[in-house]
């Protein structure tokens, strides 16, 4: 994939792997490399904080 944000080179897989398997979401805890994508949707697939996911699926 040629993505259209900046992520580092080890994370790029897992977007990558979330874009490929058409997931609507990539929750995920890794503030340093993925927070200033939170709440962006890149290729379809929205990335969000554990705490937002907690939100969406009404568990907090």
């Amino acid at each position: 994939f040629n993505l259209s944000v900046h992520l580092e080179e080890k994370d790029c897989p897992i977007l990558c792997s979330a874009i490929q398997s058409k997931y609507d979401l990539l929750a995920t805890g890794d503030r340093t490399h993925f927070g200033h994508l939170y709440g962006r949707t890149v290729e379809g697939v929205t990335i969000v904080s554990l705490r937002e996911l907690a939100k969406i699926a009404d568990l907090d």
